[in-house]
């Protein structure tokens, strides 16, 4: 069983080195301990770059792991369209095709991907459902980054109950026997990037502080991690307001409503009707740019903006 999640593990470790968002280290669930790895070099493998991380044990060989022909792996990731879980899918597909390699299966034989994810990224109710659609298939393993850290209690205990280790990825469970867990340290970076946008405007004024979600692990940890930074060491700077991206309908409602008090002749129904055209008309890119846009007029002194990456 270990030296199964051992190669899940792995696997997670390339294809989040692949997406650039890996920092060289895995954490040991239930140890709280950091592992920094290191591998020899080997000029025939064009992904070298990214494996030096990994301990030889881990990756660099399959010396008693018992994984059966045919066998499945199932990735489940918290979305599938964007260029950074396009990258995680391909690094996962590279180190599942080198496991192969490997252990010389071939054709049928060979142990099989199966990468997952929400149709709309971060969706709580589709990511749950694929869980529960990938453990019906009774893979050897599971790699999940869950989009809700408390989401999918019940679905790891049943992977428990069938032998199927649980190893998250990129954004953390509260639930406590995953066997391993892989991600960047995010409240490192966030601190980060408070210092350098703190120091880009002088140290004083207002910023706003847009985080990806209000649910997963990873934002929670970088939007702590940032305002720690900020009432730390940069007394004379102010958050004005954090908004979350998965709170795009709130804001809407709050556009709509701003406007209905600047056009008194405007009626509830009216206002309503606007906020369900809102919902259904305008997709989440133009949503999030004029909620952007909101929140720089009623924050008119604002210096600055910590905001994710465009993934």
């Amino acid at each position: 069983m270990k030296k199964r999640w051992s190669i899940l593990s792995a696997v997670l470790c390339v294809a989040l080195l692949t997406g650039g968002c890996g920092t060289g280290s895995k954490n040991d669930a239930g140890t709280g301990k950091e592992q920094t790895f290191s591998h020899e070099t080997r000029e025939e493998n064009e992904h070298q770059s990214n494996l030096d991380v990994l301990q030889p044990s881990a990756y660099g060989n399959v010396q008693g792991l018992n994984l059966e022909k045919g066998s499945s792996i199932s990735i489940i990731g918290r979305g599938s369209s964007s260029a950074y879980w396009k990258a995680v899918q391909e690094g996962a597909k590279q180190a599942v095709a080198d496991i192969n390699t490997n252990l010389g299966y071939k054709g049928n034989d060979k142990v099989k991907l199966v990468y997952s994810a929400p149709e709309t990224e971060n969706d709580v109710d589709d990511q749950v459902n694929i869980l529960d659609e990938e453990l019906a298939r009774y893979p050897v393993a599971v790699g999940i980054a869950a989009v809700d850290s408390g989401a999918c209690e019940v679905q790891f205990d049943l992977a428990a109950e069938n032998g199927i280790p649980i190893v998250a990825f990129d954004s953390g469970t509260d639930y406590q026997n995953i066997v391993s867990m892989i991600d960047t340290d995010n409240t490192t970076a966030a601190a980060t990037a408070a210092s350098k946008l703190c120091n880009s405007i002088g140290e004083s004024g207002q910023i706003l502080v847009i985080a990806h979600d209000s649910k997963s692990t990873s934002s929670e940890e970088r939007e702590q991690g940032f305002v720690q930074e900020v009432e730390k060491n940069d007394p004379n700077v102010t958050v004005a307001e954090i908004w979350h991206l998965d709170d795009l309908d709130a804001i809407s409602k709050e556009i709509n409503a701003d406007s209905s008090e600047k056009n008194s002749q405007e009626t509830a129904d009216n206002v309503q009707k606007a906020e369900e055209e809102n919902a259904d008309s305008r997709d989440t890119q133009t949503a999030q740019q004029d909620a952007i846009k909101y929140l720089l007029e009623k924050y008119p002194d604002v210096k600055g903006i910590l905001q994710p990456m465009k993934q």
